[in-house]
């Protein structure tokens, strides 16, 4: 992948990011996102280091920025791949678990027509298969906590055009992925692609 390619995907990301906190706190090496209405909602409520700074300092701003604001978790992504391998042991050895997020280009040809009917839903068609993924990722979770990160999928739309796109099985969701399109850098981005468990091996 490009540098260049690189640089655009993540001005686009952290724009999409700032854009739905409901505040935003620079730092020299780095960014606090917070957004009050989904504290639970652990992408929305983290530090951001996007140059080099010292694991101490990282870590008493991540405890002071996300303790000040009444949070239970505390989250730390590290744009650097490099920067980030240097900091993994010591935020290991302070209680934090290491998640690896990769960014794929597609390059290929267009691809072809679905086999299956692709519709575009509103979020309150797309709501209860939320609740049931959630559900299902993250059994030991309230309902509660379940509903916020149902709701906080409202917010993507102030960062960029959304588009939810769905395969039905029947009056059920079978499948469905989010669409982002940024007008400003052309990107067009795919997220969130989920399959019904029990209904993935039905369709061909």
């Amino acid at each position: 992948m490009a540098v260049v390619d690189l640089e655009i995907i993540e001005a686009f990301r952290e724009r999409f990011a700032r854009a739905q906190a409901s505040d935003v706190f620079d730092l020299p090496w780095g960014f606090v996102l917070l957004q009050r209405d989904f504290p639970d909602s652990h992408d929305h409520n983290r530090v951001v280091v996007n140059s080099v700074a010292s694991s101490a300092e990282i870590l008493s701003t991540v405890d002071d920025a996300m303790g000040g604001a009444d949070l239970r978790h505390r989250q730390i992504t590290v744009i650097d791949d490099a920067l980030g391998l240097d900091l993994t042991n010591d935020l290991l050895s302070a209680g934090y678990e290491r998640e690896a997020i990769t960014t794929m280009i597609y390059r290929g040809a267009p691809a072809g027509r679905p086999e299956h009917k692709v519709e575009a839903v509103s979020l309150d068609t797309l709501r209860p298969a939320l609740m049931r993924d959630w559900k299902v990722l993250l059994p030991a979770s309230t309902v509660e906590v379940h509903a916020q990160l149902v709701d906080r999928t409202h917010l993507y739309a102030c960062g960029a055009e959304v588009t939810r796109l769905v395969v039905f099985e029947g009056d059920e969701i079978a499948a469905r992925i989010d669409f982002y399109f940024d007008p400003e850098s052309g990107i067009a981005q795919l997220e969130n692609l989920f399959t019904h468990p029990d209904l993935a091996t039905q369709s061909r």
